[in-house]
C-alpha cells in the first residue's frame, strides 16, 4: 500500500470522525437546553404572582364593600327609625345615605373589575400549565430520541477509533506529523485525489511525473499550489 494511500484512509476515517463527534456536540447541546422549559416556567410563576395580588385586591374590595353596606344599614335605620323628627337633621341622614351609596357604587365596581381580572389570570394560567405539560411530554419525547441517536453515535466512533488504530500504524511517524499539520491548517483536508491530471483540491493541473510520483509506494507529493497531499487511485 503507498504512503499516499494510507493517508487517504485515515482521513476518510478521521471525517467521518469529526462528523460524528459533531453531531455528538449537537446532541448534547440539544439535551442541555431546557430555555423553553424556563422560560415557560417564569411566566406561570409570574401569572400566579400575579393572581396572588387580584386575590388580595378582591378579598380587599368585598371586605370595603361589605363595611360600606353596614354603614348604609345603620343610616337608613337612624333615617327610618322614626326618632328624627328635625327637618334638617332628616334632610342629612339622606344626604348621607346617597353618598354612602354613591360610594357603594363605586366600591362594587371595584371589586367587579378585580374579580373579572382574577378570572382572566386563572385562564391564563391554566393554559401556560396545559403548555408546560405538552411542552414536557414533547421534550421527553424528544430527548428519547437524543439519547438513542447519541448511543449510536458513540458505538460508531469505538468502531472507528479501532479502524483508525489499525489503518495508523503503518504510517511513519513523519507522515502522521505531516498529515496532521496539514489537517489542522486545511480545515481537516490533507489528502486530495488526483482527478483528471489536477488537484482537486485546489484545480491545479499537475504534470506527468507529479501525478507518477504521488503514485509511488513510499513517497509523498504535495500539490504546489495547496500543499496538500496528492493521493493517485
Amino acid at each position: 500500500m503507498s504512503a499516499a494511500l494510507g493517508l487517504f484512509r485515515l482521513q476518510l476515517i478521521d471525517r467521518q470522525v469529526d462528523r460524528a463527534q459533531t453531531q455528538l456536540k449537537e446532541i448534547q447541546k440539544s439535551l442541555d437546553d431546557n430555555s423553553e422549559l424556563v422560560e415557560l416556567t417564569g411566566k406561570i410563576e409570574k401569572v400566579q404572582s400575579e393572581i396572588d395580588s387580584v386575590n388580595q385586591a378582591v378579598r380587599t374590595a368585598g371586605a370595603d364593600t361589605q363595611s360600606q353596606q353596614e354603614k348604609i344599614s345603620q343610616a337608613e335605620s337612624s333615617l327610618y327609625s322614626g326618632q328624627v323628627h328635625n327637618p334638617k337633621e332628616l334632610q342629612d341622614l339622606q344626604n348621607d345615605v346617597a353618598s354612602l351609596k354613591k360610594r357603594l357604587d363605586t366600591l362594587e365596581e371595584r371589586e367587579l373589575a378585580s374579580m373579572t381580572e382574577l378570572d382572566a389570570a386563572e385562564k391564563e394560567l391554566g393554559m401556560l400549565r396545559a403548555s408546560l405539560e405538552e411542552l414536557k411530554i414533547k421534550r421527553e419525547s424528544s430527548m428519547s430520541v437524543l439519547l438513542g441517536s447519541r448511543s449510536l453515535l458513540n458505538r460508531e466512533l469505538e468502531k472507528l477509533t479501532e479502524e483508525r488504530r489499525a489503518t495508523l500504524d503503518p504510517i511513519s511517524m513523519e507522515h502522521r506529523n505531516m498529515y496532521e499539520q496539514l489537517r489542522r491548517s486545511k480545515r481537516g483536508v490533507a489528502v486530495v485525489e488526483i482527478t483528471d491530471g489536477s488537484c482537486s483540491g485546489c484545480g491545479t493541473t499537475l504534470t506527468a511525473a507529479m501525478q507518477q510520483n504521488a503514485r509511488s509506494l513510499s513517497q509523498l507529493v504535495a500539490c504546489p499550489t495547496c500543499n496538500r497531499i496528492l493521493y493517485g487511485a
